[in-house]
């Protein structure tokens, strides 16, 4: 939440630089991210659900192409907040269904194993700058 948030600032701010910046951390969390969940979650939960699966498979795609479209505005300086912030909406409302669905189901059916690795993919510090 504090990368979208800084995301959100910098091109409300309009600072070129910084938004840059958040836009690369960004980036890069929610790719290793959305992979984690791909892993650990996706071919447990769809066995059970394959049409919701299949839906934040989906989701997970188009926030993709999303997040590098704008990747290219904010390198070009083509993005304005507005953009911004819409893109971060439907990132939340993505991470509500997932919160709501995918990681209550997890919690509760995921082997300890595969719950230790999500975890772990999860909290590696090094997320926030791969590139």
């Amino acid at each position: 939440e504090k990368t979208f948030q800084e995301a959100e600032w910098a091109a409300q701010a309009r600072d070129r630089d910084g938004l840059r910046d958040a836009w690369t951390r960004l980036e890069n969390l929610l790719s290793a991210h959305m992979a984690a969940e791909e892993t650990h979650v996706f071919p447990s939960l769809e066995k059970v659900d394959p049409t919701e699966t299949m839906a934040l498979r989906n989701e997970h795609a188009t926030l993709r192409d999303q997040l590098c479209e704008l990747g290219v505005g904010v390198d070009l300086h083509l993005v304005a907040s507005p953009l911004v912030a819409q893109f971060m909406s439907t990132l939340r409302q993505h991470a509500k269904r997932e919160d709501t669905l995918a990681y209550r189901w997890a919690a509760e059916n995921l082997s300890p194993e595969l719950r230790n690795a999500l975890a772990l993919e999860l909290a590696r510090p090094d997320r926030a700058t791969r590139r």
